[in-house]
């Protein structure tokens, strides 16, 4: 039997076919390993949200502190939970926690852009990744110590607790989840860019500025310092508005497919929200 012989040209004919599939199924592949982050990502949100709930039912319905100080010249009662973080409140629910509490999971996109370096060198093994929603809108009372305007956040700012009768008295104060109007729409904690404060495990944050609604008004995006350390600025992204919102510091960070970012919102729904498309009800309580 005669043997055949592969011509020249059949094998590049067999290898720009290859190539060919391989551009066409290479992309996919990709996309799917994208989708999937994201799904873990979501995953991610919505465990945090029910762990949200969870510290809610064992506090009234209060919404957790995003921090927590007390002033050490001015408070002479007990500390309890001081320098806490909001994850270190909704993570008190986690169970089998060993080491550091920002080792789990939960806390990390697989997607995330956050660096995992120090300035000097030093490894960030679990940068956080992830902001509970800082905003704040003003409330129709002042404050009862004060008689200052009162605004309310989601996520309660107290720091720096002082006694009532101490100069600049401040008392803890809460939100709770019945004080919310639209909680299906609002999110609660979602993707994060690296703030410009400096890499460090919390250094995850950022927030958004609303003209017309919120505490705090920008009319254009916060800039880092310019006279930041460069790698201060690593993780910093000049946002476009979203419904006349702009991003202090870097905000919130579009990594997914598709320019989106993942969020859980305050029912404990997750979901993604597209660069552009954020309203001010997503981040305000209105």
């Amino acid at each position: 039997m005669k043997k055949r012989f592969v011509s020249l040209i059949e094998i590049l004919v067999a290898i720009s076919i290859l190539a060919i599939l391989l551009s066409l199924l290479l992309p996919n592949l990709s996309r799917a390993r994208e989708e999937a982050k994201r799904a873990q990502c979501l995953s991610n949100l919505k465990n945090q949200g029910i762990l949200t709930a969870a510290y809610a039912a064992d506090h009234g319905g209060r919404i957790p502190s995003n921090n927590l100080t007390y002033n050490n010249a001015h408070w002479k009662g007990e500390k309890v939970n001081n320098n806490w973080f909001w994850h270190d409140f909704i993570g008190s629910y986690l169970e089998n926690v060993t080491g550091s509490l920002l080792e789990n999971e939960v806390y990390h996109c697989p997607s995330r852009t956050i660096a995992d370096v120090k300035n000097d060198g030093t490894p960030i093994n679990n940068p956080l990744t992830y902001w509970a929603n800082p905003f704040a809108w003003k409330h129709d009372n002042p404050d009862a110590v004060t008689g200052n305007s009162r605004y309310i956040k989601p996520w309660s700012d107290n720091a720096q607790i002082r006694d009532v009768g101490a100069p600049f008295a401040k008392r803890e104060r809460y939100t709770k989840f019945s004080q919310l109007y639209n909680p299906s729409v609002y999110a609660s904690i979602y993707d994060t860019a690296q703030s410009n404060n400096g890499r460090s495990e919390n250094s995850g944050g950022g927030s958004f500025i609303s003209k017309a609604n919120a505490f705090g008004i920008w009319e254009n995006p916060t800039r880092p310092n310019l006279n930041a350390h460069p790698d201060d600025m690593v993780g910093y992204k000049e946002i476009p508005q979203q419904d006349g919102l702009h991003y202090d510091q870097s905000g919130i960070d579009f990594r997914h497919p598709g320019d989106t970012v993942s969020a859980v919102m305050f029912d404990g729904s997750a979901t993604v929200l597209r660069n552009g498309g954020i309203r001010n009800e997503n981040m305000i309580n209105q």
